[in-house]
């Protein structure tokens, strides 16, 4: 569909912490190669929509400088629930 994609992952790996550690890196392998984008230890602090794109800030998960992932514009209107944090 052409979607931009980043995953915010408090953890150090995705797939959360019953997942097999090579089954969570071969999946991240596999979406990295299908453009996805991650963050790994890293929370989100605030988010926010402006005009027609989606803003989420994020800081390291133990303490860091703040930073803004955004996406779009969109094709429709955008709200804050089109972005999925893990």
């Amino acid at each position: 569909m052409g979607a931009e994609v980043t995953v915010v992952e408090y953890l150090g790996a995705i797939g959360g912490p019953g997942m097999d550690a090579d089954m969570s890196k071969a999946m991240q392998r596999i979406l990295t190669k299908q453009g996805m984008k991650f963050k790994l230890n890293t929370k989100v602090v605030s988010g926010d929509v402006n005009g027609e794109s989606i803003g989420v800030n994020i800081e390291a998960a133990k303490g860091g400088k703040e930073e803004t992932v955004s996406h779009g514009p969109t094709s429709y209107p955008p709200t804050i629930t089109d972005c999925l944090v893990a």
